[in-house]
């Protein structure tokens, strides 16, 4: 398995998604993590609860902001210090409110470029225990279908999918020997999308938010661990470059066509 006996860091893993990624790499033989998050009450009892159930030691928390990389290469000097490698990992931090795009943008965009940058460039080729190392970037499916509501929200998982696509070309992961992964989860019930209406790009989309999520079923929402564990199943299964989706609960890999593949669709 190749999770076992590496070490994470994720980042936003104090709660939610980041928090159920962190509990499946553990349960599935994981040697040490790092939490990164701006939320330290949190992030204590996150380390407090992982610890009860897997041990002393295996857990530490690092309080950054992953808009500044000064911050998140701290974090990661620290899980080299703590743990003597680093083999995982996973940017999961984000914000889905578009009253606050400015705010949305550089944590959704820079701070998983900073991520990249860092463990790409850095730490992973250097640090990683003997097996390829593996960065996950986690976007969302409205990287693939806009929420008319959320248009900022929208391009920043774009963004993401863009991002992981081209660093994971031979020029970039090939050279330093990284294997880079992006998984879009679909609705998750998390405190990310409660009172989603509030957070809407402006106030005249507020009310069209409600309506919504009338259209979909129930089946397409999903626990956070659903994504964990479609986490663990891409870093056992997943190729360099790939893109998954899991929605529903169910994982499967997608293909991102080239444009030219449209050249003859409808030409003038």
């Amino acid at each position: 398995m190749f999770v076992d006996g590496k070490v994470a860091l994720v980042t936003g893993g104090a709660f939610g998604i980041g928090f159920c990624i962190a509990n499946e790499l553990l349960q599935n033989g994981l040697k040490g993590v790092t939490l990164v998050d701006v939320d330290e009450a949190k992030g204590k009892d996150a380390v407090d609860a992982l610890s009860l159930k897997y041990g002393k030691g295996k857990i530490i928390f690092v309080r950054a902001d992953v808009v500044n990389k000064k911050d998140l290469e701290d974090a990661m000097k620290k899980t080299v210090e703590k743990f003597g490698h680093f083999d995982i990992l996973i940017n999961n931090a984000g914000v889905m409110n578009d009253t606050i795009w400015e705010k949305e943008v550089d944590i959704n965009i820079k701070g998983v470029v900073n991520g990249c940058i860092l463990g790409l460039e850095e730490y992973l080729p250097k640090y990683n225990s003997g097996t390829e190392p593996v960065i996950v970037n986690i976007a969302s499916t409205a990287g693939l279908t806009p929420l008319y509501f959320l248009p900022v929200y929208t391009s920043t998982k774009h963004a993401v999918i863009g991002l992981g696509k081209a660093l994971a070309m031979r020029e970039n992961c090939g050279v330093q020997k990284v294997k880079l992964m992006t998984l879009c989860p679909g609705a998750t019930l998390t405190t990310l999308i409660d009172n989603l209406e509030s957070r809407a790009f402006t106030p005249r989309l507020t009310e069209t938010v409600k309506h919504f999520f009338e259209q979909y079923p129930e089946e397409v929402t999903q626990n956070p661990e659903s994504v964990a564990t479609a986490v663990v199943k891409i870093l056992e299964n997943g190729g360099n470059g790939s893109v998954w989706v899991v929605q529903g609960g169910e994982l499967y890999e997608i293909e991102i066509p080239s444009f030219t593949d449209y050249k003859k669709l409808r030409q003038l």
